[in-house]
């Protein structure tokens, strides 16, 4: 299974003064689209240009291997 830790792009971009991106994790066995969710941190008008960041994805590879200690 592939799953991906959703965050907002903090280096990458300016809007991100104006709109909050809720991070978050996507298991991929159950969805195959993006969605993420973002709220306004105050009232503005938020634009984003073509070729800005929106999100950062990290994918990540889940499986069930477990550490013990005995």
């Amino acid at each position: 299974n592939v799953s991906a830790l959703i965050l907002p792009p903090i280096y990458h971009t300016n809007y991100t003064d104006d709109l909050f991106v809720y991070p978050g994790i996507v298991d991929y066995a159950n969805f195959s689209t993006i969605n993420f969710i973002c709220s306004p941190k105050r009232k503005c008008e938020v634009i984003i240009k073509a070729g800005e960041p929106l999100l950062h994805v990290i994918p990540f590879i889940t499986n069930n291997n477990f550490a013990k200690y005995q």
